[in-house]
């Protein structure tokens, strides 16, 4: 919970993207979306991207001018009034204007135990509105990870069995996700990951264990390769250790970590820079989708 404007972002070197708008947030009622790109704060340009979110925050109740720009149109200053915003990210399951036969399904992070059942709630009311489906792409991009459990929900939702391994010094044992409550519904469906180096960890194990089942094509730009699970320890300092204790194998046996999942269709574009509609690797989703190679 913070005093701001409602963004999750991602720093260039002179200005900051956009990946995320909270619902509700003052960003989105001032109609700021995913893609959208703030070079400037108050009239100063972001010389420094790193220290744009400490001039974008402010205290509760003060405007801030944004200095924005959406893909193909020209930068327009936008007033935003700040205040308390409290952090829940959602996922979000739309059409495609290009193919409304197509479902659009963005999970932006891992990082939330209830990720699985806000995803299936998204799942089950595109099963239950009636209209043809012809498949469902998944954007995993610039998801950082977060949860295996949260990931493992989702992951049983389109696939079940073995899908990978962990594995420690000490011992292994299997990616097994839950069986979904929609499995049987979803299991047939024709399905496109989308990954990008922002895609880490349970986003990759996720996109490679749909790869290494078959079960989807991956689309975008090579992963990560950071797949180490991370565990907590409580000190007696009252410090807190962090250590990276197991690692992930994909169904054949190989390890992402330090090479990630490489996509099935590579398109090394910054598709921030383009709108949904003329984004490279959803256009190219769409045609797997449609039934091109």
């Amino acid at each position: 919970s913070y005093a701001g404007i409602g963004v999750l972002s991602k720093y260039g070197k002179t200005d900051v993207t956009i990946v995320y708008v909270f619902p509700g947030s003052p960003a989105e009622k001032a109609g700021l979306k995913r893609r959208d790109v703030i070079t400037e704060v108050d009239g100063k340009p972001l010389i420094d991207a790193d220290k744009g979110p400490n001039r974008i925050r402010g205290p509760i109740g003060t405007n801030v001018v944004l200095g924005i720009t959406s893909p193909g149109e020209q930068q327009r200053a936008v007033t935003i009034t700040r205040r308390q915003v409290t952090g829940k990210i959602f996922p979000s399951l739309t059409r495609l204007q290009a193919d409304p036969s197509i479902e659009y399904l963005v999970i932006p992070s891992f990082d939330q135990d209830d990720m699985g059942d806000l995803v299936q709630g998204e799942l089950a009311k595109l099963l239950s509105d009636g209209k043809p489906v012809k498949g469902i792409i998944i954007d995993l991009r610039g998801n950082g990870g977060g949860l295996l459990s949260a990931m493992e929900e989702v992951l049983g939702e389109f696939v079940t069995g073995k899908c990978g391994s962990y594995s420690s010094r000490a011992s292994s044992h299997d990616l097994l996700p839950p069986r979904g409550p929609l499995y049987d519904k979803l299991k047939d469906m024709s399905l496109v990951v989308l990954v990008d180096k922002g895609s880490v960890s349970a986003a990759e194990m996720f996109a490679g264990a749909m790869k290494g089942r078959g079960r989807a094509k991956i689309v975008g730009i090579t992963s990560a390769g950071n797949t180490e699970t991370v565990y907590p320890y409580n000190m007696a300092d009252r410090s807190r250790l962090w250590l990276a204790e197991e690692g992930f194998h994909i169904l054949d046996g190989s390890s992402l970590e330090g090479i990630g999942v490489v996509p099935d269709a590579e398109i090394n574009v910054d598709w921030n820079s383009y709108s949904e509609r003329n984004d490279p690797h959803i256009l190219k989703a769409v045609e797997l989708l449609q039934g091109g190679k």
